[in-house]
């Protein structure tokens, strides 16, 4: 299922890949703490487009997380979690696989040969069981065509 672009985001006119996960909660990014929560909350930062728009740049980004509060890295595995649930079909549980595997944002996931990034994603869920299934090769290949094709969202 698509998700769609934040109503009044300019990218919506041109939306594609890029706007799979603008509208997810910021919620459902795994590491979310509920004191940061609150201070994302507190500045209307509720989705992971927002958060993008909001931290994306790392001048916004630490101007945020000491306003907020925020440890400046936590602030930025949340962000790049943010932008890798752009990539549609990762979710959660490959997302930590990738995490793991040290693909953490979406400019790794491009750089990645899909056929060795399959086969390291299959090795490391035989061995740590993370998840009840491996993704196959067709969805590897789609996540990192669609990670070359995301525009940069995040800056370090």
């Amino acid at each position: 299922m698509r998700r769609s672009a934040l109503p009044g985001d300019p990218r919506a006119a041109t939306a594609g890949p890029e706007a799979g996960g603008l509208a997810l909660p910021v919620s459902k990014l795994r590491g979310l703490t509920l004191p940061v929560r609150a201070a994302l909350k507190r500045r209307g930062i509720a989705t992971c487009g927002r958060l993008l728009r909001a931290a994306g740049a790392a001048r916004d980004r630490a101007r945020l997380a000491a306003e907020a509060g925020i440890d400046p890295d936590a602030l930025l595995a949340l962000v790049r979690r943010a932008d890798l649930a752009r990539v549609d079909g990762v979710g959660t549980v490959f997302g930590l696989m990738l995490e793991e595997l040290g693909v953490a944002d979406v400019p790794t996931l491009a750089a990645q040969g899909p056929a060795g990034l399959h086969a390291r994603l299959f090795a490391h869920n035989r061995e740590e069981r993370l998840a009840r299934r491996s993704p196959i090769p067709g969805e590897v290949e789609s996540w990192v065509a669609q990670a070359r094709s995301l525009p940069v969202l995040v800056s370090y």
